[in-house]
């Protein structure tokens, strides 16, 4: 019997969620009093911190008729750029609102200080007002002296406490000035990033304190009124700690270099990952008609063909009943092609399920595309013919399974030095080419990719003799510019030896080529000497000779030599393990770095491994043809 499914499947760029997005940044805001750990985001590192101290507490009104406490002081302000490391905890310290002053005119308390890290970055809180006891002047704002940052500023005073009422609270400090101070009864006015004191009540009754504004704020002082009941101050501002950073983008290319020089046939296909994806342009690509009217199989499968590139972050399933099982991504049509991405579900009723894909990949227009759901207990409903042109299901195309693709276009925006303003570019010459990738929320990456040119070919004849008659047949070989393949990190130390030792240094190929030239570093010590450099296959104690070339080097002389092999080279096969060895009757060094840094390969010298690595390089030829006309005419 035949399973009922439905799917719906959502291409569109990654799902991130933060607490809000503002302008170019990500931002998250803490303005809770208390102790917060902060684990870094994947990829951040570096974040603005913006820290507030609290507002200190209002003085309190009280013994005789008319007394009112003063305003406290606004909360200080420090920030500055840290740099942070993804999966480190960070302590966060939000300061509390100093309490205000109680009965019989008592003093508010100060508020305390906000900070990133203890010590990184400090906000100073500020000082509370003074009771009508003990005299009733607004406390003084936090100050900037007290902090610890790159940017600082104080926070404005607050008011002194009049028959009129309590004195207001000075203003937190701004994020670029200071902040305001009260006026008697009128709290400060909220400075650019900053907020305002609160001032407070003048009823002729007399009233307590206002509380202050979270981020800062001082609160209002507290007045004994014609009710003849003492009244507190209010309870200062909680600080505020904001953090503020993009997430890092990851830039890589697939470059196709200009095949000749003078050409422009170069290509650059950028890949970007993190970032904050753009997915609110999304546009319904491909559908089946849903005209359900049977059941699949435990395992199905249904291909299609998107339309638009993008990249598939989620989709969606309806299933009849509770299920659990696997889901599979391909390219191709059906499972054979390659696995994009997998992963498991679990429905625990009827309906939708949304899967998300954590790996987010990019399907290519035009490219078709395999799902593969396996059911065991729910069915993945299908529709009565096969109505969908782009792609078919795993009954041979008698049905097709319900889907819809949705896809996101744009995750990004691009900008190349050239003018290109899209993801990848073509039709370019050698030269180097810059792109500024920016993401959904304003953050950006730059990076510059190089086009190189493999440059004009150089044609050898390879006849002897060079004089050719008529009838006779030849040869020629074309050699193109040589590419540096495999290296070691060069080092300054030198290993000594004498005789008929032989050093040698095993590598292994990335490239299928001749091997037309080898550089080494030696030293000769006391007299000139030749050089013997051989290629051979294998490892040293069981390789075979490919080629061998002697060159003669002058006395004490430390220096790169150029080896150029014989003939066309040597022709080496990527992954294979080949050494070169070097031989000479008189003393010579083989310079050498003394640790082990080339993945790929050894040294070794008279048979014994050793935990260096011989200063070499290997150079390819890629773009060798050889030219046979036949018989010769003239």
């Amino acid at each position: 019997m035949f399973k009922e499914k439905l799917f719906i499947l959502i291409l569109f760029m990654g799902l991130v969620s933060f607490q809000f997005k503002l302008s170019s940044q990500t931002i998250q805001t803490f303005a809770t009093a208390g102790v917060i750990s902060w684990t870094c985001p994947v990829g951040v590192t570096s974040v603005t911190v913006e820290c507030w101290g609290a507002g200190g507490g209002g003085g309190g009104g009280g013994a005789v008729f008319n007394a009112a406490g003063g305003g406290g002081g606004g909360g200080a302000y420090a920030s500055s750029v840290i740099t942070v490391a993804s999966g480190n905890i960070y302590t966060i310290t939000v300061g509390a609102g100093g309490a205000g002053g109680g009965s019989f005119g008592t003093t508010g308390g100060n508020g305390s200080n906000s900070s990133f890290n203890s010590t990184i970055v400090m906000a100073a809180g500020g000082n509370g007002g003074i009771g009508s006891g003990g005299g009733a002047t607004g406390g003084i704002g936090g100050a900037a002296t007290s902090c610890t940052g790159t940017v600082k500023y104080s926070g404005g005073n607050g008011g002194s406490g009049t028959t009129s009422g309590g004195g207001g609270g000075g203003s937190s400090a701004g994020s670029s000035i200071n902040g305001n101070n009260a006026i008697q009864y009128i709290g400060g006015v909220a400075p650019a990033g900053g907020v305002a004191g609160t001032s407070a009540s003048t009823l002729a009754a007399g009233a307590v304190g206002n509380v202050g504004l979270s981020g800062g704020g001082g609160a209002s002082g507290g007045r004994r009124g014609s009710s003849a009941t003492d009244n507190a101050g209010g309870a200062g501002g909680a600080g505020k700690v904001v953090l503020s950073y993009c997430t890092a983008m990851s830039i890589t290319s697939t470059q196709t270099n200009v095949s000749c020089t003078g050409g422009n046939d170069g290509i650059i296909d950028l890949t970007v990952t993190g970032g904050i994806q753009n997915n609110n342009n999304i546009i319904l690509d491909v559908q089946t008609v849903d005209d359900i009217c049977s059941t699949g199989d435990i395992d199905s499968w249904q291909s299609f063909t998107p339309t638009f590139t993008a990249r598939l972050a989620a989709f969606e399933v309806k299933l009849d009943g509770p299920d659990n099982g696997n889901w599979y991504l391909y390219k191709g049509t059906g499972v054979g092609g390659v696995l994009l991405a997998s992963g498991t579900y679990t429905a625990t009723a009827a309906g939708y399920k949304y899967i998300s894909i954590p790996s987010l990949p990019q399907l290519t227009a035009g490219q078709i595309c395999t799902f593969r759901l396996t059911t065991p207990m729910a069915d993945w409903l299908v529709t009565c013919s096969a109505n969908y042109s782009g792609g078919q299901d795993n009954n041979n195309n008698a049905f097709d399974r319900v889907f819809k693709t949705h896809m996101v276009l744009n995750p990004y925006s691009y900008l190349w030095s050239n003018g290109a303003v899209t993801e990848d570019i073509s039709n370019l010459v050698a030269g180097a080419y810059t792109v500024t990738v920016t993401d959904a929320v304003g953050c950006s990456a730059v990076d510059t990719k190089t086009i190189t040119s493999l440059g004009p070919l150089v044609i050898t004849a390879s006849a002897s003799p060079t004089t050719i008659c008529a009838g006779s047949t030849s040869t020629l070989t074309a050699f193109g510019p040589l590419t540096l393949d495999q290296k070691s990190i060069p080092g300054s130390l030198t290993a000594s030896w004498a005789g008929t030792f032989s050093e040698q240094q095993t590598f292994i190929p990335s490239m299928t080529g001749l091997l037309r030239k080898v550089r080494i570093q030696t030293a000769t010590y006391g007299s000139a000497t030749n050089i013997t450099v051989n290629i051979k296959s294998g490892t040293p104690t069981t390789g075979s000779l490919l080629t061998t070339v002697t060159y003669f080097k002058a006395a004490n002389l430390n220096s790169w030599d150029d080896v150029i092999l014989p003939g066309s080279g040597v022709n080496l096969t990527a992954g294979s393990t080949y050494y070169i060895e070097i031989v000479s009757g008189s003393q010579v060094d083989w310079i050498y770095n003394s640790t082990d840094t080339y993945a790929n390969g050894n040294a070794s010298r008279g048979g014994t491994n050793f935990a260096w690595d011989y200063n070499f390089e290997t150079y390819m030829d890629l773009n060798t043809y050889v030219w046979n006309p036949g018989a010769l005419s003239n």
